[in-house]
């Protein structure tokens, strides 16, 4: 009888680690999902530089690499009707195309420029779903060739 209780209270303890776990996990996707409404923001950068020095530098980081592309103003009506800058990176036959919008925030002590990577791919927060590791590998990959090298140059700004 000992023995079978002993069972019964192990099995009681693993399946409160399970739900433990389990709404560990569903807590954590929630909060860590993309989308969620808003506007359709992937990510926001902010350099202490002009727009034109940022687009200037786009395009010769984008010279410098044979897989980066760079089309400044470029027309994009996937649901928002804006010039939007593009960077296409083309990497192991793999083509990712990356909308950017510039919006220059500039007072007389501290001009800077906001871009934010609006889509990837065409794709935006929302339709990427809740957490999807093929959006953080897009992301990663356009901070380490283009984020990294503006960062060398200019200061950036953590945007809030």
């Amino acid at each position: 009888m000992k023995k079978i209780l002993n069972y019964i209270l192990i099995i009681i303890i693993s399946l409160c680690l399970l739900y433990n776990l389990m709404m560990f996990s569903l807590t954590y996707f929630y909060f860590h999902r993309s989308g969620g409404g808003g506007s359709n923001e992937i990510k926001e950068y902010e350099f202490k530089t002009t727009t034109f020095n940022l687009k200037k530098e786009f395009k010769v980081i984008c010279d410098k690499s044979t897989y980066l592309s760079y089309n400044d103003s470029a027309y994009y009506s996937h649901s928002i009707d804006v010039n939007a800058n593009t960077i296409q990176i083309t990497k192991e036959g793999e083509k990712l195309v990356y909308f950017l919008i510039l919006n220059e925030k500039a007072d007389d002590k501290n001009p800077h420029i906001e871009f934010s990577l609006y889509y990837i791919n065409g794709k935006s927060n929302d339709d990427f779903g809740w957490f999807s590791i093929e959006k953080y590998n897009n992301v990663k990959l356009f901070e380490k060739e283009i984020i990294e090298p503006l960062a060398k140059k200019y200061e950036r700004i953590e945007a809030e």
